[in-house]
């Protein structure tokens, strides 16, 4: 689990999403958000975002316990450059 805070900058509603966020581990292999997870816990990364909005949520992942998590790699779409946070 990531805690992010997203801001929608654009000038109309948007939706966060969970698509574009990924963990990487110390072996380079990348996690996909868990969707399942996600809806679960009623998440506000997958409602409207108003123009100018800010959200305050958690990413959930399925990573195997063995593994270390070195980053999240976060896109807002599949052509945008990715943001990096080493954990």
């Amino acid at each position: 689990m990531v805690g992010v805070a997203v801001r929608n900058l654009s000038g109309t509603p948007r939706k966060p999403g969970i698509s574009f966020a990924r963990t990487v581990d110390s072996s380079g292999a990348t996690h996909l958000a868990d969707a399942v997870a996600q809806i679960g816990s009623s998440s506000g990364l997958l409602d409207d975002l108003a123009r100018g909005g800010r959200v305050i949520d958690r990413l959930y992942f399925d990573v195997p316990a063995s593994a270390t998590l070195t980053s999240v790699v976060l896109r807002e779409s599949a052509n945008s450059e990715p943001t990096t946070v080493s954990l």
